[in-house]
């Protein structure tokens, strides 16, 4: 029974700072993500370029696939104006050096065939960790309902 109990001590204490990391990890990721969502709406290349790797891809809800240059393209030509933009992240996932985070979110476009309307949407964002940062390097957003 002694032996048991410390087994199970033992594994606890090796299990700790694995736990500790993963905290760590998803907060980071968490702050990145909301960071994003502040510069999309505020249309800021310049942290949206710090936060997305160079390789990032998004699948889009208009069911284009888009490479980091093509989005940004895209947010150059106005494709990407909000007047809303809020997030509702339901799960994230931790593993070592990738994070993926899913949810729902809501847009209200400015321009486009949706202007003004309230766009409900499903979200997976995937989060690498790069160097002492992290970078998102995948996105995908399906578009669920339009009001």
């Amino acid at each position: 029974m002694k032996h048991s109990s410390l087994f199970s001590l033992l594994v606890c204490l090796f299990a700790l700072p694995v736990f500790a990391q993963s905290d760590a990890a998803e907060q980071q990721v968490r702050t990145a993500e909301a960071a994003q969502v502040q510069a999309v709406l505020a249309e800021d290349a310049p942290t949206l370029d710090k936060l997305w790797s160079p390789q990032m891809i998004v699948n889009a809800p208009d069911n284009v696939v888009r490479s980091k240059p093509e989005v940004f393209g895209a947010m150059h030509a106005g494709m990407l104006k909000y007047s809303a933009y809020e997030q509702s992240i339901e799960r994230v996932s931790v593993s070592q050096d990738v994070v993926a985070i899913m949810g729902q979110e809501m847009v209200k476009p400015l321009t486009g065939p949706n202007t003004g309307k309230i766009v409900q949407r499903r979200f997976l964002d995937i989060w690498q960790r790069s160097g002492t940062s992290w970078r998102q390097i995948a996105r995908q957003a399906t578009i669920i309902s339009i009001k």
